[in-house]
């Protein structure tokens, strides 16, 4: 909130650290020794902040008593990120005269800013999604005391800082581009005689008539060496964890994946051995790469395996389940193979199609042409095992016909 006493006007601001240095930066404080009040001077403003301006003037940048609500906040293992509504913050501007504060609308219908860690948290992305209802002017504002190297027609930058780099890269709907400016009130802004002045750049990306401004500044750490650049942008709504394990209840869902053009399958075994989900990875209405997995009503404590394409992906604990006491039975089946079948050949057991299948490399003889493998169940009474063998994990329908088995 904008509204406690000694408060900066920086909602969604932000800095950066990496290598052990601060790249975006924050100014300071305001001496209670000047001659006006925190309003009037650059560091209390929202432009002396890593925040957005829209249509500057002399008011202060954003509303007096604007708060901000974080709609969302992940973390996990390879990815993280949190999204900020502070559209109550730009709705409303105050305008200082003198110690009067009279509040002008300034067209802002929403105001969204994102940050996220991602691609094994190598990577940060601001982004940023303004509305307007009428044909605003809109600043994008970081500040630095890295040297700044604009590329590729100032649509990417290096910052360069006690002998490290980060790189930064925007995309936009706009003809967004980086400038420098220096860190200073912008034409529009009261300028204090008393202004102390900062050895502080700034990066900035300068819009004029825009109404729907989707601005994604992405930063890449990368000693050196310059990164390929992402070539689209995800909306704030589709932001989800990437390549982390999401659990609620029974259900698993495992988003993206590093080689989405190639066949994928997953699997999970449990704390038991049993094996749950085999599924062929999917695309959503979202057009996102997911795999999905459903764990049975009675589903155990203890560490689950996540297996994607038979080599070991990850791994997660569940602790609201039923307590893992009773082992599983274990079960033989083999297969006779006719001359010429790979050696990769798997045999696969189903029991209650859909809920729970298991895969294992098949023991195979060139001499018997045989294939044997062996399973853990702990099946109830009654019900059927099912046995298919299939030619390899990335192709699932099986080479010959199913094999049952009744449980007594």
């Amino acid at each position: 909130t904008n509204g406690r006493p000694h408060q900066h006007y920086d909602l969604g601001t932000f800095v950066l650290d990496a290598y052990g240095t601060r790249f975006a930066r924050q100014l300071g404080a305001v001496s209670y020794d000047r001659k006006e009040t925190r309003e009037y001077y650059y560091k209390g403003r929202t432009e002396g902040q890593n925040t957005v301006v829209i249509n500057p003037d002399e008011s202060c940048g954003q509303y007096t008593s604007g708060t901000s609500e974080f709609e969302s906040f992940y973390s996990g293992s390879e990815s993280a990120y949190a999204i900020l509504d502070m559209t109550d913050a730009y709705d409303k501007a105050a305008k200082s005269s003198g110690v009067e504060y009279i509040t002008v609308p300034t067209q802002v219908t929403s105001a969204r800013r994102g940050v996220k860690m991602y691609s094994d948290k190598t990577r940060i992305v601001v982004q940023d999604e303004f509305k307007m209802d009428e044909p605003s002017e809109y600043y994008w504002i970081m500040h630095t005391l890295a040297d700044i190297e604009l590329r590729n027609n100032n649509k990417s930058a290096v910052l360069t800082l006690a002998g490290k780099s980060v790189y930064v890269n925007v995309l936009s709907n706009q003809d967004a581009s980086f400038e420098v400016m220096q860190a200073e009130p912008l034409p529009t802004s009261p300028d204090p005689e008393d202004q102390p002045t900062r050895s502080d750049k700034k990066l900035a990306i300068h819009l004029e008539n825009v109404t729907d401004a989707v601005v994604a500044v992405e930063f890449i750490p990368t000693g050196g060496v310059e990164p390929v650049y992402s070539r689209y942008i995800t909306p704030l709504d589709d932001w989800h964890p990437e390549n982390d394990i999401i659990r609620s209840g029974r259900e698993l869902v495992i988003y993206g994946d590093d080689k989405p053009g190639r066949p994928a399958t997953m699997l999970v075994k449990s704390p038991l051995g049993y094996i749950y989900g085999i599924d062929q990875r999917t695309v959503n209405e979202k057009g996102e790469y997911v795999f999905e997995c459903t764990l049975p009503q009675n589903y155990e404590n203890g560490i689950y395996i996540v297996y994607i394409n038979g080599k070991i992906y990850k791994t997660f604990e569940v602790a609201d389940g039923a307590d893992a006491s009773i082992p599983p039975v274990s079960y033989t089946i083999s297969y006779e193979l006719p001359e010429g079948v790979s050696s990769s050949v798997l045999i696969a057991a189903e029991y209650k199609i859909g809920c729970m299948i298991q895969c294992a490399s098949a023991a195979y003889s060139t001499t018997s042409l045989s294939a044997t493998a062996s399973f853990g169940f702990n099946p109830s009474k009654g019900s059927t095992l099912k046995f298919f063998c299939l030619e390899n994990m990335e192709n699932i329908i099986p080479l010959y016909p199913a094999k049952e088995l009744k449980v007594e």
